[in-house]
């Protein structure tokens, strides 16, 4: 069973890069990962869940259940 690694305050911090931040500005910009509140802190998530946001927001909770087909494929 898998278990929560020690968060401990002892753990060592590293800083980002600048190259780093410039990549994860550059994404974020252009929504392939966006920082998300988690804790005290913040979590990138994929391109995948925004675009589910996305679709959720175009096509409402109704419609996250069933995806609309193409014409042709009823």
């Amino acid at each position: 069973m898998w278990q929560q690694p020690d968060a401990s305050p002892q753990r060592e911090r590293v800083n980002l890069t600048d190259y780093q931040r410039a990549l994860l500005r550059t994404l974020s910009a252009n929504g392939w990962v966006r920082w998300v509140s988690w804790g005290q802190g913040y979590v990138l998530t994929g391109l995948g869940e925004v675009r589910l946001d996305g679709y959720y927001e175009r096509y409402g909770p109704a419609a996250t259940l069933r995806a609309p087909r193409p014409p042709g494929n009823q």
